[in-house]
């Protein structure tokens, strides 16, 4: 590290000598003393020069004691806001204020435009010229073409437009048509519209009886347009009855012997071969169709 050497003019031997400092490294200065010559300043003629022209005395511009001074004035300016916050009003500089000594929340004042809002005290509304503080929120839905704000239905009301941004307690009932969920319709009572099928009647029908052999016998061949069937086991033998191609023992439909019997109806409906058997061979089976 580098050092300068402060050097001072000694006039009395006419040569320059080195500045001495202490063990913790102050400049060494020798204080002489005399009679003040005829005419100095005392101490007393000062003061009273200081508060005859006050602040019109002070240190050079520029100079180490009015940079001195500048650094007091920051100092005592700091003193005087210790401990407060400021805020501006537009106008001046003012202290901000908490709610009291004991609960030292920040005061908060909110507005609105131009008018003061304050906290509500749980009304369930307010009106658009008496602002308050609350939870709201503002729903937006898509109509398609824009996002808009939805407004309330304040009262119950029918024929309700479908373009009406509106949140009302509404629901849509839905249905399935096998391919996509629509919603269902209702008439103009608003009773739901339902397309009520005709059940299928039998105005005739079709009786005969069939053998029934040990192996596999056919008792009636697919029928598309079969809308009812019945059969009745007309022997002392059980017969089995199967909904397919080939019957076979011990499965299927078992009708017991001396009236054992089957229906096909609307709730059952089957258009396909229905065939039978039975242990022996040769039981009479009564089948009606239509």
């Amino acid at each position: 590290m580098g050092s300068v050497i402060l050097w001072g003019w000694d006039s009395t031997k006419y040569v320059y000598r080195k500045l001495l400092v202490d063990a913790d490294g102050h400049l060494q200065l020798d204080v002489l003393s005399s009679a003040l010559p005829l005419g100095a300043m005392t101490d007393n003629m000062g003061l009273q020069i200081r508060v005859r022209i006050g602040a019109t005395i002070g240190p050079a511009a520029g100079s180490v004691n009015a940079q001195l001074a500048l650094i007091r004035g920051y100092i005592d300016g700091i003193e005087a806001a210790l401990g407060h916050c400021y805020g501006y009003d537009g106008g001046a500089w003012q202290r901000l204020r908490v709610e009291t000594a004991a609960n030292a929340n920040l005061r908060v004042a909110l507005y609105g435009a131009d008018s003061r809002a304050y906290v509500g005290a749980g009304s369930l509304a307010f009106t658009y010229a008496t602002p308050g503080l609350q939870t709201f929120a503002t729903l937006y839905g898509d109509d398609g073409t824009n996002v808009s704000r939805v407004g309330m239905l304040l009262e119950g009301a029918d024929a309700v437009a479908n373009t009406l941004n509106t949140l009302g307690v509404a629901s849509m009932l839905y249905g399935y048509d096998g391919g996509a969920w629509n919603r269902l319709r209702v008439d103009a009572s608003y009773n739901l519209k339902v397309a009520v099928a005709a059940v299928p009647s039998v105005s005739s029908a079709t009786t005969t009886k069939v053998a029934i052999g040990a192996v596999s016998t056919v008792v009636l061949a697919a029928n598309a347009n079969r809308i009812y069937a019945e059969f009745v086991n007309d022997s002392d033998e059980t017969i089995y009855l199967d909904e397919s191609a080939t019957a076979v023992m011990n499965e299927g439909i078992r009708l017991n012997a001396q009236g054992g019997s089957f229906e096909i109806g609307s709730t059952n409906l089957y258009t396909g071969a229905i065939t039978a058997i039975c242990a022996s061979g040769g039981k009479n089976l009564t089948v009606t169709e239509g």
